[in-house]
Order: structure tokens, then sequence, then C-alpha cells
């Protein structure tokens, strides 16, 4: 027999359907009660769209071509096509847009989970608001949600892309040799980078200072002492200032506790510009969601307009939290019925689908499976009876109706 399983991609059964249903769920809620408008981008987006992001590997795309020879791609990232979609729909770059979706993302990826070559991921993006309270409210939503999840061992690393940025001013580094900085302190790989700055034409006061950098993680109080310590010019420090502002605002909504610093982290995605962050939880090594403040993609679409947001890894969630718990009763009535009684049991479902009881039926010579029902009914020649266990419990239609009603107990 041909094998047709394709390794990384994950088939979905009932229960796990229902975890996923159970999580959809509450970040919808939690979506919602923020003001973000559900939408939703094509599953197809042209290849050079995402061009002006070097850090999404070609190689890692599926790509497709259309009836005029173009490039085409599955959605390997949801920011870049939520981005052009506020830009060709919404022109005005003083107007306010706040936007929520859940969505497939379809890329390669070296994890050792099921979905390597697909995952469902949620998020929100907020559009035209460059002030700390919009990065605020935006950890404030990744938090709630995974506190709302049930996750209680949960952290928000938060970084800042500006801060690295600004001790890259007026030094004359080439893209490449920034990027490879990035890489060097984004893995705190000390020692290869102590060799690859010291070929560089850089101040000792530069030197030193980038070597601290990747140390810079822990407790907010403690990092941000030692990070303006490290301060070498006014964009370093307005974009601690930024951080402050955001974790004042954070301190506001009850969740700073939450909250570490790691500067350390850098530029994941071209596109940020400012304050990063990524969330952990229940001591899980990867990170769960991540996002950030991107400035400038916007007007590569004509519009010139700021925004930060974030995506969470659903199918990763699924994952930690596991299937859902009480699908036991997920339907309301099985009807098991005899060959002759096929009549009655139909008109016994119609009546109950027609009250909006959740109902299936099945003839007994069947193999079927009773789980995941409140009741199972037996119509039979003589009679209707509630299977319970090894027992059959005599009823009638309005016996049973009140029975599912909740009127009377069984």
């Amino acid at each position: 027999m041909i094998n047709y399983y394709i390794d990384g991609v994950n088939d979905l059964h009932f229960q796990e359907l229902l975890g996923y249903q159970r999580i959809n769920d509450e970040i919808e809620q939690v979506m919602r009660r923020f003001g973000y408008k559900p939408i939703l981008t094509p599953n197809f987006e042209y290849y050079d769209m995402y061009a002006m992001d070097k850090s999404l590997s070609r190689d890692k795309m599926f790509k497709l071509i259309d009836k005029n020879g173009k490039v085409m791609v599955l959605r390997p990232d949801a920011t870049i096509p939520i981005c052009r979609m506020a830009a060709n729909t919404f022109k005005n770059p003083e107007e306010v847009l706040k936007f929520s979706y859940i969505t497939t993302i379809f890329r390669e990826d070296n994890s050792k989970t099921n979905y390597r070559k697909d995952f469902i991921q949620g998020g929100v993006e907020y559009f035209g608001n460059s002030g700390p309270e919009c990065d605020g409210e935006i950890i404030a939503v990744a938090i709630t949600m995974l506190l709302n999840l049930g996750l209680e061992k949960i952290h928000i690393d938060v970084g800042q892309a500006a801060f690295l940025d600004g001790l890259f001013d007026g030094i004359d580094l080439t893209f490449s040799e920034k990027e490879r900085i990035n890489e060097l302190i984004e893995n705190k790989n000390l020692g290869d980078l102590k060799l690859y700055l010291g070929q560089l034409n850089i101040t000792d006061e530069i030197y030193e200072t980038m070597l601290k950098i990747p140390m810079l993680f822990g407790s907010y109080e403690d990092v941000m002492k030692k990070a303006r310590e490290l301060c070498l010019n006014g964009s370093m420090e307005a974009a601690l200032d930024h951080v402050e502002s955001v974790y004042e605002i954070l301190s506001i909504y009850g969740l700073e506790n939450y909250i570490n610093l790691d500067f350390g982290f850098t530029n994941q995605l071209d596109y940020y510009s400012g304050l990063i962050f990524k969330g952990y939880a229940e001591n899980w090594g990867d990170s769960i969601l991540s996002g950030g403040r991107y400035d400038n993609l916007s007007k590569t679409f004509g519009v010139d307009r700021p925004a930060t947001g974030f995506g969470i890894n659903i199918s990763l969630l699924m994952e930690i939290i596991g299937r859902e718990e009480n699908s036991q009763d997920y339907f309301d009535v099985l009807i098991r019925y005899e060959n002759s009684m096929l009549s009655d049991a139909l008109s016994t479902a119609s009546l109950l689908r027609d009250l909006e009881f959740s109902t299936d039926i099945i003839d007994n010579k069947y193999i079927y499976s009773e789980e995941n029902y409140r009741f199972v009914l037996m119509v039979e020649k003589n009679g209707i009876f509630i299977s319970d266990k090894d027992d059959k419990i005599p009823t009638s239609i309005e016996k049973f109706m009140d029975i599912l009603k909740g009127d009377i107990s069984l």
C-alpha cells in the first residue's frame, strides 16, 4: 500500500479540533474585548511582496506559478499581507486601525513538532499609533490570552531593536556585518562575537558596549539600570525611554510581574523597528508568541503609518495545553434503532433537532462509538429506552425531552 502521509503536517481529529476550538474561542474573546476587528487575507500572495524581509527564507516558502507566469507563495507571514491590505484599503495615514486574525501560516520549519510545514496562528495588528500605550496594549492582549487559557507560569521577554540600532548609528558597517552581529548577540555567542568584533573598524568603547549587550537580560529594574549605563547617544536613550513608558503602562494594567527585559534578543524579522517581545509559557523552551513595532513597513505599500502587533502560535498552544477535556458530552443524543423502527427513529430525531438538540441516528447493526454523547436513546419495538451503561431505562419522548431540558433528572 502506498503511504501518502506527508512529513511535517498533521491530521486533526475530533479531540484535537475541540481543543483548537476552545483555544480559538478564548483568543477571539480577548481580541474582541480589546476592540480588534477580525479580518482575513488570501492564502496566496505574490512572491515579490516578501522580498522586503530578508529574514524570511525563500527556501522555506511554498511556491507556485499562476496562469500569467508570476510566482506566488502560500502565506509565510501574516503581518506583511495585513499591512498591504490596510494600506490598499485605508489611505489616510492618520486613521487608527485595529485588526485581529486567526489563519494558517505556510513555511518550512526545523522544529520537532508535527506542524513543520504549516501551523495555525492568531494575532492582532494595531496601526496608526506610535505611542507607548499602543505597545502596552498589545503586550497586555498577549498576556491576557495566555492567562485566560489557564496558563500560569508565563513571562514576556521585552527587547528593543532601536537600542542596538542606536549603537549602530554613525558606525560604518555593512548590512551583512550588522546582520552577523545581531545573530551572534541573539545566540549569546560571546566567544565568536569577540572574534568578529575584533575584525571590524570600531572604537574600543563600542567594542566593549557590544560585548555587554548579550548579557542584558533579567528583571526590569536590574537590566534597565545596566542598559542606561551603556547608552552612548540620544538614540539609545530614547529607545530605553520608550521601554520605560511601556512598562509603566503595563503596571497600570497590573501585568508588570509578567515582564522581563532581554536586550540580547534582536530584530527577529527585518521589518521590526522598535520594541520587540517574545512570550513563554509553562516552562516550554520555545517562544509561544512574538511581536513588536514595525513603523517603516506600511510605507513600502504607499501609506506611511506606524504599527505594532504580535502573533501567537495556536498549534504550539495545543501541544502545551493538550486536548479538550470536556468533550464527552459534545453532542446531546445518539439514537440507536432496530431496522424495523427506522420511521419512528427518524421522527424522534427530527423532533429533537427542531428543538435545537444535536442528534445523531445509527442503525443497531453498525459498529459506532457512543462516546461524546450526553444520552444514548434506544428505539425498539417494545418501547423507547435510555441506555445507561449496562441498563436500559424505559422512558417516553415527553419525559426524555424534560430530561434533556434539565427539568427532571434521569
